[in-house]
């Protein structure tokens, strides 16, 4: 909820959180901005690769997408 709110400060009014291992991630493909948040980094990678988003999130940024990695996210 925290990041949540940081972001909305920064003139985002619409904030989703997804977890991608349980959430319908159809969102990724409107977001505006994707920011990809901090944890254990092996862990983070292991569930993206395992669920495609990985590869989702390569294609999104090729296309141009802005993606933001906080801490373990930033390795991905």
């Amino acid at each position: 909820m925290a990041l949540q709110q940081t972001v909305q400060q920064l003139g985002y009014a619409h904030v989703q959180l997804l977890d991608v291992l349980t959430d319908d991630l159809a969102a990724l493909n409107t977001a505006t901005v994707i920011i990809l948040n901090g944890g254990y980094e092996f862990l983070l990678l292991k569930n993206l690769r395992e669920t495609h988003v990985l590869e989702r999130l390569r294609t999104l940024a090729l296309a141009g997408k802005p993606i933001y990695g906080i801490s373990a996210g930033l390795s991905c």
